[in-house]
């Protein structure tokens, strides 16, 4: 499933905020990450431990799994986080639980610079 896959909302809208969201969300989801947001927190995570999975970051700052991957996705999307790939340029998963895998990525020079 590709991220605009992911991404297509109820109203049939892409993006994480769809057209009944006010226009400060809109901006908000694309804007920098700024101190005490859970983008940069996540950034802060990623730069401390290394590579990781939404679960894992969520398990970390104590924010659920769902809100964290929604906030992967616009850093992935701003150049803050990417997927770590592996030698054959596959995005590299791991499990998060009995039944359950996710997939690993990483703060980039950009997500960086941001701290």
């Amino acid at each position: 499933m590709t991220d605009a896959e992911i991404r297509k909302g109820i109203d049939g809208v892409a993006g994480k905020v769809g057209a009944g969201h006010p226009e400060t969300s809109r901006r908000a989801a694309t804007a920098r990450p700024g101190l005490d947001t859970q983008r940069y927190r996540v950034l802060e995570v990623l730069a401390a431990r290394g590579p990781g999975t939404a679960k894992e970051v969520a398990s970390v700052l104590g924010i659920a799994p769902n809100q964290i991957a929604t906030r992967l996705l616009e850093l992935r999307e701003g150049g803050y986080v990417a997927y770590l790939l592996d030698d054959q340029g596959t995005i590299v998963e791991r499990p998060t639980g009995p039944r359950d895998s996710g997939l690993v990525q990483a703060i980039t020079a950009l997500g960086v610079a941001v701290l």
